[in-house]
């Protein structure tokens, strides 16, 4: 149970902030900074909008099959949205730079707004194209190219909190395939491009907002220690920070 836990755990964090973020430990790059001169070939630093469905699977030893999900991804120039079951992740962009994050909760239908002041209270600094990319690939190793299809480009990581493999589409500029392996299993997921459906991002009058800066001042209400636990499990905040 301990081994599919942490997996599941693994899973509901790393993709949207990059596999080397499982901590939220972003490249600090400037937004509007271009790739460095030396970048791949293969990798864009404005990727156009895509939408794409990611199949994950967690296979745990001494289990049959795999536990398996499915992820809907959504990227336009200023705003990405990542749908995982019923909680929806949707990262903006202002027209000065400025990065919010909305997690949205469609079931109880209830947004929680971290603006960027208090993301950075949370010591979370947005890597707004590491976020673009879904899982960041660079400072990945290239492999030959011979290992890869056509467009996608095999990579191997090359430190701690990347991935073991990944086959990056150079054409989407999204994971085609990644795999995860750790000791307690591995995760594997596939990304392919496709029409997805994603509800209509929701306002006030839809939906009921609460700022993230008062979840601690909510201990009463059971939606508000849910998303506090939300924030615990993601290691945004401790078990005992108020």
């Amino acid at each position: 149970m301990a081994a599919a836990t942490r997996l599941a755990g693994i899973a509901a964090v790393c993709c949207v902030v990059g596999w080397a973020a499982l901590a939220h430990a972003q490249v600090p790059a400037h937004l509007a900074e271009p790739l460095a001169a030396s970048a791949p070939t293969w990798l864009q630093d404005q990727p156009a909008p895509v939408m794409a469905r990611c199949r994950l699977e967690l296979f745990v030893p001494g289990r049959d099959g795999a536990q398996v999900r499915e992820w809907l991804f959504s990227r336009s120039a200023n705003q990405i949205r990542l749908l995982k079951s019923e909680v929806e992740e949707v990262w903006r962009r202002d027209e000065r730079g400025r990065i919010s994050f909305d997690r949205i909760f469609h079931a109880d239908r209830r947004i929680v707004r971290y603006s960027s002041g208090e993301l950075r209270n949370f010591g979370i600094t947005p890597d707004w194209l590491g976020l673009s990319y879904l899982v960041d690939p660079r400072g990945m190793r290239e492999l030959p190219a011979s290992l890869g299809g056509s467009g996608s480009v095999p990579l191997q990581g090359a430190r701690a909190g990347q991935p073991d493999q990944l086959q990056w589409d150079s054409v989407r500029q999204l994971p085609a395939r990644v795999v995860v392996e750790v000791r307690e299993g591995a995760l594997r997921m596939t990304c392919l491009e496709a029409p997805v459906t994603l509800l209509p991002a929701p306002d006030s009058g839809d939906y009921l907002i609460t700022d993230a800066a008062d979840l601690a001042d909510m201990a009463y209400d059971p939606f508000a220690r849910k998303a506090a636990a939300l924030e615990v499990r993601h290691g945004w905040r401790s078990a005992h920070q108020h």
